[in-house]
């Protein structure tokens, strides 16, 4: 695939049909850069089944700010981050959804350990007051709910101990 012609949203491709589509996926994922939107709401993600360098402390505040410039789940974190603390805003949902292996539980983790870490810094960047003290933490509430969001996806199967049933909510 031409590197050249890769776009970071699936929507800006010149021509959207499957081969281009799976192309520009593919492009992109050859220079380990597994996510890719498309369009404002949906970003896709295809599985590396390893640790790549994008999973650090730099990149959670580059996202926080704004200014990570590819696709990521914790700049997507962010924006829902930002819908969940608006006051005016109503009930909210995420849904995380793929194949078996797609890595639905992992992309759920990592956006549960980004607004868990969001949540304890205040506007600056910097811890906020009371952060960890159990009763006005709302990292600690969402680490603490994330076993019980767990166990309503997932199942045992013949193939997979930990098979994601019904996707991620």
């Amino acid at each position: 695939a031409d590197a050249s012609a890769q776009q970071m949203n699936n929507l800006m491709l010149v021509e959207l049909n499957e081969p281009s589509l799976l192309n520009n996926l593919r492009a992109r994922f050859e220079q380990q850069k597994p996510y890719t939107y498309t369009g404002e709401l949906e970003l896709m993600c295809l599985n590396p089944y390893e640790k790549l360098p994008c999973y650090d402390e730099a990149v959670m505040q580059a996202c926080k700010e704004g200014v990570y410039a590819e696709p990521h789940i914790w700049a997507m974190s962010e924006r829902i981050f930002r819908a969940l603390s608006d006051k005016g805003t109503l009930a909210q949902s995420v849904v995380v959804s793929g194949e078996i292996g797609a890595g639905k539980t992992e992309t759920n983790k990592q956006l549960m350990n980004y607004l868990a870490w969001r949540s304890v810094r205040g506007p600056d960047g910097e811890v906020k007051e009371g952060a960890g003290d159990g009763k006005k933490d709302l990292s600690a509430t969402i680490v603490a709910t994330e076993p019980l969001l767990e166990a309503f996806g997932n199942a045992k199967t013949s193939r997979n101990n930990n098979s994601s049933r019904f996707g991620k909510f």
